[in-house]
């Protein structure tokens, strides 16, 4: 929950919906490469808060 919005979203859908990149630029009224880059920083973010605890 920490992470922003777009981020969380995008990676739900991503990983446990499983839909595509593209797929979810439709859902989000975004193109996909900006869903590629909040899933790549959501990736990056998470990464990171579990390497802290």
């Amino acid at each position: 929950m920490k992470l922003p919005a777009n981020y969380r979203i995008s990676i739900y859908l991503y990983y446990y919906e499983g839909y595509s990149a593209a797929e979810i630029a439709d859902v989000l009224g975004k193109n996909e490469s900006a869903v590629m880059a909040y899933l790549s920083r959501g990736r990056r973010k998470l990464k990171l808060a579990f390497a802290e605890e």
